[in-house]
């Protein structure tokens, strides 16, 4: 367990974990979680920006958990490095520089070990200042809002499954049980450009009735309300649990046991590497940000890459 200590109460709760599962040799996820006061204090003061990072690496036992890894790290590094530019109207740019600098680090760790050939990485990426949050993914590591105890998925998987079902090529029935679902088509590892997916869906639309995410009620970020609990997750807990499940546990649940039910669920029936991130708001009011405010990270940290600096 990792904190910030402070003479303040924690606004924000992050939880983590990280399992082999029951059929894998080796780990070859990664996760991070840390906070940075970022903005230059001029003309207004510093703030807090939450990051979480989930990645789940491709490329065999040795590739996979380098890439993973090396992602996490170098997205860490880059923003940590220019924390005094991150504002609201540039913090996206400066994840997206992160995630080609990442992709560049990959890429020539691999020129130079013919071993980690076909290494590469899913990740997605959610950052939260002053409450509004940012996603950005490659590939089919998920987003979901957990809302009014009503579970909102908020990334939509870059697969060819996903994508045919995009251009009406397959039916809902067809995409739940298509034998490409698995097959992503971006990721982190790649030679050509990177299309990073900062897209999320509309909860408020889902709320409407629109059952099958589509990108066409989308936003670029949203305000985080009292009580919101945003998960990230590897395809070993999204493709093994149900969303009535993954919903019951994250509701029901702390932060903290939350993510160890989830893999604990995931294992009784999966085959994968499992990893889950639980971000939580406060339950009152939301806070406006205040100079010594922490923030709280807990759980399994062995495949962690942890930072936590102001």
């Amino acid at each position: 367990m990792h904190k910030l200590h402070s003479n303040r109460e924690t606004p924000f709760h992050i939880a983590g974990k990280s399992d082999t599962g029951k059929s894998r040799e080796q780990n070859e996820d990664a996760f991070g979680t840390f906070t940075l006061l970022v903005g230059d204090g001029e003309p207004a003061p510093a703030r807090e920006l939450k990051v979480a990072i989930v990645a789940d690496g491709v490329g065999g036992e040795v590739g996979g958990a380098f890439a993973s890894t090396t992602a996490v790290i170098q997205v860490r590094e880059y923003l940590e490095h220019n924390r005094a530019r991150l504002t609201h109207d540039s913090l996206v740019r400066y994840i997206d520089i992160a995630l080609h600098v990442a992709n560049r680090a990959i890429n020539e760790t691999i020129a130079d070990e013919p071993r980690l050939e076909g290494a590469s990485t899913t990740i997605v990426i959610a950052a939260i200042l002053e409450n509004q949050l940012y996603l950005a993914h490659l590939g089919d590591s998920r987003a979901y809002l957990l809302r009014n105890r009503k579970l909102h998925q908020l990334t939509l998987d870059h697969t060819v499954a996903q994508e045919e079902f995009d251009r009406g090529a397959i039916s809902a029935a067809q995409l739940a049980n298509h034998a490409e679902s698995g097959t992503i088509t971006r990721w982190l590892g790649t030679d050509e450009r990177l299309e990073i997916d900062h897209v999320i869906l509309d909860p408020h639309q889902a709320d409407a009735g629109h059952v099958r995410p589509n990108r066409r009620n989308v936003l670029k970020s949203f305000e985080l309300a009292p009580g919101d609990r945003i998960l990230l997750c590897t395809d070993g807990l999204s493709d093994y649990v149900s969303q009535t499940d993954i919903t019951a546990i994250v509701a029901q649940n702390s932060p903290h046991r939350a993510v160890s039910k989830l893999i604990n669920r995931a294992n009784k029936g999966g085959y994968d590497n499992i990893t889950s991130v639980i971000v939580s708001s406060p339950q009152g009011a939301i806070q406006p940000y205040a100079l010594g405010t922490n923030i709280g990270t807990s759980g399994d940290y062995s495949n962690c890459i942890c930072c936590t600096s102001k």
